[in-house]
């Protein structure tokens, strides 16, 4: 009997596993999760530190290309290009030194989830594996397409070259490696929430026409509310470990998804169709990633949540329509109780991730394509986002509408600097009273 129970974990941990293979293979590809070679110690710190010397010589080398566009920008874009890079830069070496601080409490994290005793049926690990493969792969590819299509064909300079392509590629790959972890541990923990409360209807519909006192026994009471405080603690637990590297993220995400927009409307200033087009597929292609994972961490973040808070709900339910022994309707009592007092709150510590964040985030980015065409603001009640929506705002306002160099034209953010042509100054004259 134990040796079947040794087995059937064993295999239940697989199956688990298989599940999140997608994303642990990724990051243990590019050093930044290595969740397999645990006990080859020196092996994970040389492979470690030889993915940190290849991105410190790469900052390195980068330094040519950000002089290269701050010579070649016009007035304050110059200051953007440096800013976007050294974000990109402080945000990838964010990413990679917290996530490998973290790393045994993300493995540990797994292992907790692959020993506990809640089995998903066979099609439901089947289709989380196809979503997070299918997910994961499309999100590569369009960053691999962003960054071999824009810097060696569609935007290039001298000093691009494919190995830059490939610097790119992988610090892309880290930045958004811990959204597309979190999405997938907490799409599985929601998954397995589903399970519980499937559970207890099942539990339910078994035993709705019984006359007898009792409606089901106290131990499928108690597996239950074991298992759902498990997993409240799984995810406060998941929480903790990704709420800076997120908070990071989110930010830069911001950033980068004004930018790409304005990016966007900037390329139908082009006269060459053919160039316009390119201009605004490679655009898209830097935008879609940010914007789409954006978007999956929030809805599966709140899907989580209110399969958590369906328990509560089915619990209530059970105890009006059942008459129990004193045991069982104690034990759900206790249930209820426990459920409402530990509820589930994913945030990234200065707020949290639920739907109103994205109303929040759709309002105040509004506003900023508003005040960057020349309109109006909305009333300023956004208080998550107010510095950060105003810095941005004030960066963009002054690099696409730049009265000084353009005569507020819409800047062409993707321009090519003609070399054929001379601009000559000439001074204007002295005004003598």
């Amino acid at each position: 009997m134990a040796a079947l129970r040794s087995e059937e974990t064993s295999c239940r941990s697989k199956s688990l596993q298989i599940v999140l293979s997608p994303v642990l293979v990724l990051g243990h590809t590019f050093g930044i999760s290595l969740f397999y070679w645990r006990n080859k110690k020196l092996l994970r710190i040389v492979y470690k530190l030889f993915f940190c010397v290849i991105m410190v010589a790469a900052f390195i080398h980068e330094q040519d290309s950000i002089k290269y566009w701050q010579e070649h920008a016009n007035g304050v874009h110059q200051y953007l290009v440096q800013l976007d890079s050294y974000s990109w830069w402080f945000c990838y070496y964010v990413n990679f030194f917290i996530t490998t601080l973290r790393s045994e409490r993300i493995v540990a994290l797994i292992d907790n989830l692959e020993e506990t005793s809640i089995v998903l049926p066979l099609r439901t690990r089947s289709t989380l594996f196809r979503f997070n493969l299918i997910n994961l792969a499309v999100n590569v590819i369009l960053l691999i397409l962003f960054n071999v299509l824009g810097y060696n064909w569609v935007w290039p300079n001298g000093n691009y070259t494919y190995y830059t392509s490939l610097i790119y590629i992988l610090g892309d790959i880290t930045i958004l490696f811990c959204f597309y972890e979190f999405i997938q541990i907490v799409h599985l923990i929601g998954e397995m929430f589903k399970q519980i409360n499937y559970n207890f209807k099942r539990i339910r519909r078994s035993n709705q026409y019984k006359s007898n006192i009792f409606g089901f026994q106290t131990g499928e009471v108690v597996k239950l509310r074991e298992w759902h405080l498990f997993l409240t603690k799984t995810s406060k637990e998941v929480n903790d470990c990704f709420s800076e590297q997120l908070l990071v993220i989110l930010y830069f995400a911001m950033v980068e998804t004004i930018y790409a927009t304005r990016s966007i409307l900037g390329d139908f200033s082009i006269e060459d169709l053919e160039e316009s087009i390119l201009n605004i597929f490679c655009d898209c292609l830097w935008l879609l990633p940010y914007v789409v994972t954006v978007l999956q961490m929030v809805v599966f973040c709140e899907k989580t949540t209110t399969e958590s808070k369906k328990t509560l709900k089915t619990v209530h339910h059970l105890m009006n329509i059942y008459y129990y022994d004193g045991e069982t309707l104690k034990e759900l009592e206790l249930f209820a109780l426990q459920v409402h007092q530990h509820p589930i709150r994913f945030n990234v510590r200065l707020f949290d991730l639920h739907y109103p964040f994205l109303n929040t985030v759709g309002r105040q980015f509004k506003r900023v394509l508003r005040e960057t065409s020349g309109c109006n603001a909305p009333n300023k009640n956004f208080w998550s986002f107010q510095l950060l929506s105003g810095i941005i705002t004030y960066f963009v306002v002054i690099a696409t509408f730049q009265g000084e160099s353009d005569n507020g034209q819409l800047i062409n953010w993707n321009f090519k600097p003609d070399t054929t042509t001379t601009v000559e100054t000439t001074e204007k004259p002295s005004l003598v009273g």
